[in-house]
């Protein structure tokens, strides 16, 4: 019952989002330069509903500690998606593009049917299980999108206040720093039924100590991974989009260092929806997303696409600080201890273990 009145919502939720995005195509279309827009707008609703209901369809996996099924519908996509593009390399269109997307969601629902279907038991459709997953859900929803919105309001606003020279090199910073943040898109779909599990069970003072734990973990894993990335960006950026984009480097550098505050606030969010309070969540995106568009309206125009990455990082860090101290108020998180339980994870990593013994020697 419950899967149903999920997928129910899942599925109207998409539409109403894919007609809302059709809509408003014809202005971002004008606002943008960009007048192919309305097309793949429309070409993007079947993909809302069916890669949507996918990803939906991975919670039931999720909850059973089941990730084959998610690991092998989302390399369906990807592998699908890429192979087409690569295989009409010469002469794709973007609508042809869009076409291919919609085919590689179909193959990565299809998926699902075959790989545990048993997961899968649709019940009757029941008018109160809609009514408390919307009650719930409405929050979680506006969240998404703003999150969402979120990630791409720098480059929109940079489209909207400069030229499309400065979008392009903003864009590949962008591009690479959404790689980077995969892990994090990863453990929030593994992090959220623990974070339920252990607060149904065990209660705030658990859910304090999973939240430290983890966040120590990532700290640990990802303060050398981006320190590379940081030193090596001119690099990078050459290999990945060529020489023309080395320029962006310090855009990426400035990017980089907003990924930090933004593992404080993923994990945030998450506890938040977790233990049955999205509301609040919602609301401190709200008020960080206001927090991007007044640094990038008083950033970017004085200082160009370099003003767009400062709004990020300083509407990130002041998410950080609001969220932090609110979430210190319904569980007993010590910042302390993350910083305790991080030296203790680094010291586990293969560096870790070398630079005990350098200290030992």
């Amino acid at each position: 019952m419950i899967l149903s009145a999920g997928i129910a919502l899942n599925l109207a939720a998409g539409l109403a989002l894919g007609l809302l995005l059709a809509a408003a195509a014809p202005v971002l279309g004008i606002l943008w330069s960009a007048p192919e827009l309305l097309s793949l707008a429309w070409l993007y609703l079947p993909f809302a509903l069916l890669y949507g209901t996918a990803r939906y369809f991975d919670n039931a996996h999720i909850l059973r500690d089941d990730f084959k099924g998610v690991f092998w519908s989302k390399l369906a996509f990807g592998a699908f998606f890429s192979g087409a593009l690569w295989w009409q390399k010469d002469g794709l269109t973007l609508q042809e593009a869009a076409l291919w997307q919609n085919a590689a969601a179909a193959l990565s629902l299809a998926v699902f049917l075959l790989y545990r279907p048993q997961y899968l038991r649709f019940g009757a459709l029941q008018r109160q299980w809609i009514g408390r997953l919307f009650q719930f859900g409405k929050y979680a929803m506006g969240t998404n999108l703003f999150s969402m919105l979120y990630n791409k309001l720098d480059v929109m606003l940079l489209g909207a206040l400069l030229n499309p020279a400065a979008v392009a090199l903003y864009n590949v910073a962008s591009r690479v720093i959404h790689y980077i943040e995969l892990p994090l898109t990863g453990l929030s779909q593994m992090l959220y039924p623990k974070v339920a599990e252990a607060f149904n069970s065990q209660g705030k003072t658990a859910v304090a100590r999973l939240y430290e734990r983890t966040l120590a973990v990532l700290l640990a894993a990802m303060i050398p991974f981006t320190g590379l990335i940081m030193l090596f960006a001119k690099n990078i950026l050459h290999a990945l989009a060529g020489p023309q984009y080395v320029s962006s480097a310090p855009l990426l550098q400035i990017l980089l260092l907003a990924v930090f505050p933004k593992i404080w606030g993923r994990l945030f969010g998450i506890t938040l929806d977790a233990i049955g309070n999205p509301r609040l969540n919602f609301f401190v995106l709200a008020g960080s997303m206001v927090s991007n568009v007044l640094f990038s309206l008083a950033l970017v125009p004085w200082w160009g696409n370099m003003g767009a990455a400062f709004a990020v990082l300083f509407s990130v860090i002041v998410n950080v600080t609001v969220g932090q101290r609110l979430l210190s108020n319904i569980i007993p998180i010590r910042q302390a201890n993350i910083f305790k339980a991080w030296g203790a994870a680094l010291s586990r990593l293969p560096m870790g273990h070398l630079w005990q013994k350098v200290k030992v020697s």
